[in-house]
């Protein structure tokens, strides 16, 4: 994937890139994933403030990773990783320095995880297998 097939969006003060979902009826260019993931690129000039949907019912996470300010109604300076609760939106306001986020969500696949070495899949067996394969 080429960075210029990822759509830019403005918002309020900063720029948002759809990766993957969708955001003001603008479509990521990664689709047809079962656990419709949601994935976009967050930068805001300082003070700026938005509000991102983010759907109900999604495991979400944001990694800053460059300025800081309010992020989920908690105060967060680069680098850091906020895993985020259920809800409708993820609120940000940028600080001095602005900030640049990611945001991630995905509807959780509620199955069981068995990891060995590079791979990961849902039992022992399938890894011992997977070994074995490799």
């Amino acid at each position: 994937m080429q960075a210029a097939s990822i759509p830019a969006v403005p918002v309020e003060g900063g720029t948002l890139r759809v990766i993957a979902g969708q955001h003001g009826g603008i479509m990521g260019p990664v689709s047809e994933i079962a656990v419709a993931p949601l994935y976009l690129d967050l930068q805001l000039q300082p003070g700026s403030a938005v509000s991102l949907p983010v759907p109900a019912g999604h495991a979400a996470f944001c990694h800053l990773f460059d300025g800081g300010g309010e992020v989920g109604g908690e105060q967060a300076q680069s680098p850091t990783l906020l895993v985020l609760g259920d809800g409708d939106h993820l609120r940000c306001r940028a600080g001095e320095t602005g900030m640049r986020l990611l945001l991630a969500a995905g509807r959780p696949l509620r199955e069981p995880v068995a990891r060995g070495g590079p791979f990961v899949m849902n039992t022992r067996q399938e890894i011992k297998q997977a070994f074995l394969d490799y």
